[in-house]
């Protein structure tokens, strides 16, 4: 109404500036408006990709990185495997429904084609850390497992799966404080069953924290491990963070 009283009584050439004007006006509203709604949604893009690193959501989500399981029975076995993880498991080599039931040979082979059983899990509540552990730098880790892998009780081959998957998945940092994870601890957050039930069961957790720096730690007493009749082992690993403090029991 404004506009039709302006055009008519102001004179056909003031009334189309008017109307330009207005035009105009609510043109550059709206652009204002869309690229406001642009520049939100861009942003909020942007900051969820540039977290630096999966392995910092990984820590906050509590994710269990492939625990491998070997099975060494003293002759050909058919084994069944139960996991029972505090959270949920989110992914698993081979597929796996409410249990796994395999066929495995004195060697290990697995169904003739698997050195060991795989999967991940993703934890409700973070889990307990002793106070004892190992600073390394990022240069001397490969040099600090091959002298303490062992020492937990891996075998060879254990050993050279387990330096071959964090050595390579491990995200860049100055140094790294390692801490075991108590085997109780182990068997409250990741429950396993396994039938025929092992003689002989070894877990192996690490927990990785980056760190800017090196950190003077006790370093924990190691138990021997013994492998006797029908064998079980498994190791995995938790990559911590240092944007919060983390859970130290």
């Amino acid at each position: 109404m404004t506009f039709l009283a302006d055009f008519r009584y102001s004179g056909c050439k003031e009334g189309y500036i008017t109307f330009f004007k207005m035009i105009m006006s609510s043109v550059m509203r709206a652009f204002i408006v869309l690229a406001l709604f642009a520049s939100l949604s861009f942003t909020s893009g942007f900051c969820d990709d540039t977290v630096p690193g999966s392995w910092r959501k990984a820590d906050l989500e509590q994710v269990v990185k492939k625990p491998a399981l070997y099975l060494y029975p003293e002759s050909k076995t058919t084994v069944e495997v139960r996991l029972g993880p505090k959270g949920r498991i989110t992914k698993t080599i081979p597929e796996y429904k409410d249990k796994w039931k395999v066929t495995v040979d004195s060697k290990g082979r697995i169904d003739r084609k698997y050195r060991y059983l795989f999967y991940e899990a993703q934890l409700d509540t973070p889990i307990a850390q002793p106070q004892e552990g190992w600073c390394v730098r990022s240069g001397e880790l490969g040099t600090w497992m091959r002298s303490h892998l062992p020492l937990f009780g891996l075998n060879s081959r254990e050993a050279k799966d387990f330096r071959a998957y964090w050595l390579k998945n491990l995200p860049k940092s100055t140094c790294w404080i390692i801490r075991m994870i108590q085997p109780e601890v182990v068997d409250d957050q990741l429950g396993l069953i396994i039938r025929p039930e092992p003689k002989s069961l070894l877990r192996v957790l690490l927990h990785f924290t980056p760190s800017k720096e090196m950190v003077k730690l006790r370093e924990p007493e190691i138990r021997r491990f013994e492998r006797e009749g029908f064998v079980a082992v498994e190791w995995g690993g938790i990559i911590g963070s240092t944007d919060r403090k983390e859970m130290v029991k």
